[in-house]
C-alpha cells in the first residue's frame, strides 16, 4: 500500500537537523594513541542529565533532553539515552515533540535509529507515530521501520497500525509492505476497520 503523505514532511527535516547541530557541536581534545582499541570501547564524552537549547534570533526553537549523551572517538558515533526533543514556531509555541528510549547517531553515515517508546507528534498538522524501531537515513531522507516492526500513525481521526514501514521525505510518500489495519472515523461519528 502507498500513501500520498506530507504531513511529517517538515517536522522530521527539522528533527533531524536539530539532533545533528546538537550532537556534532560537542568539543574534541587530542589524546594520545591507544594501540588497545579502549577508544572504540569507551566513550570520549559522557554527558548526564543533559538538555540542549537551540537559539535562532533570540528565540528557543528547538531543544533536546537525555538522560545519558555518550560520544565516541573512534567513530564519531554518538548515543543517548531517555530523549526527549521539542520543535518550536516563530511565534515560540511547541509545534512538534518526541521521545524515545535509546537514540543512536552515525555522523559519518548520516544514520539515526530510534529505539523502544518511540512518541512522535506535531501538533500543526494533527499526527503522532508510535513505534519500537525506526531510522531514518540524513542523505536518502528515508524513514523505515524494520519489517517485522508495528507503527502506529494517527491523523485526524484515522489510525493505521502496520508492520515494514517506509516514507520517503523526497516523494511525500510512505508505504508499508507488512500486514496493515486501521480505523477511520467519518463525519458523522461512525468508525470503520479495515484490513
Amino acid at each position: 500500500m502507498i500513501y500520498k503523505i506530507n504531513f511529517y514532511h517538515h517536522f522530521f527535516v527539522k528533527a533531524f537537523v536539530v539532533l545533528t547541530f546538537f550532537c556534532s557541536a560537542a568539543c574534541s581534545l587530542k589524546y594520545t594513541q591507544d594501540s588497545n582499541g579502549v577508544e572504540e570501547r569507551v566513550p570520549e564524552f559522557i554527558f548526564s542529565e543533559s538538555e540542549f537549547k537551540r537559539y535562532e534570533n533570540n528565540a528557543e526553537v528547538a531543544s533536546f533532553s537525555a538522560e545519558t549523551v555518550e560520544q565516541y572517538r573512534s567513530d564519531r558515533n554518538t548515543y543517548a539515552k531517555d530523549v526527549n526533543f521539542s520543535i518550536r514556531n516563530k511565534d515560540g509555541n511547541v509545534t512538534s515533540k518526541g521521545e524515545c528510549s535509546l537514540l543512536a547517531m552515525e555522523s559519518k553515515t548520516g544514520n539515526y535509529s530510534f529505539y523502544d517508546n518511540i512518541e512522535i507528534s506535531n501538533s500543526e498538522q494533527n499526527f503522532s507515530i508510535s513505534a519500537n524501531e525506526l531510522k531514518w537515513n540524513e542523505k536518502s531522507e528515508q524513514l523505515i521501520s524494520g519489517r517485522g516492526s508495528t507503527i502506529t500513525i494517527k491523523k485526524d481521526g484515522t489510525t493505521i497500525h502496520g508492520s515494514g514501514f517506509s516514507a520517503s521525505n523526497v516523494t511525500n510518500t510512505f508505504q508499508f509492505v507488512g500486514a496493515v489495519s486501521g480505523i477511520i472515523e467519518t463525519e458523522d461519528g461512525e468508525s470503520g476497520t479495515d484490513e
